[in-house]
């Protein structure tokens, strides 16, 4: 079942990139049910998409950061992370 249900979000994810080929989180739900699925260099593609659409979504990045990680591209991880706490670094007035 639980297979029938990844395949099932797979297809679903792939219907809408196709049909909203500029919308980040598309991308993002399409990278994360491949890498689901066991393609990391298909699902890091679709998130590295989702990533240089959307580079302020932190959903994004973590997912992405998992992604290199589990792929053992550690140095990509490293900077994904590094770009990740930039971004929720709380901003100082001077």
């Amino acid at each position: 079942v639980k297979q029938g249900k990844l395949d099932q979000g797979l297809s679903l994810a792939q219907e809408a990139v196709n049909l909203e080929p500029k919308d980040a989180t598309a991308h993002m739900a399409y990278g994360e049910a491949l890498v689901a699925k066991g393609d990391l260099s298909g699902g890091i593609r679709e998130l590295e998409t989702a990533r240089d659409q959307a580079p302020e979504i932190l959903k994004i990045r973590w997912a992405l950061y998992r992604a290199y990680s589990a792929a053992g591209r550690s140095e990509n991880a490293r900077q994904e992370k590094a770009a990740i706490e930039k971004l929720i670094q709380p901003v100082t007035q001077p």
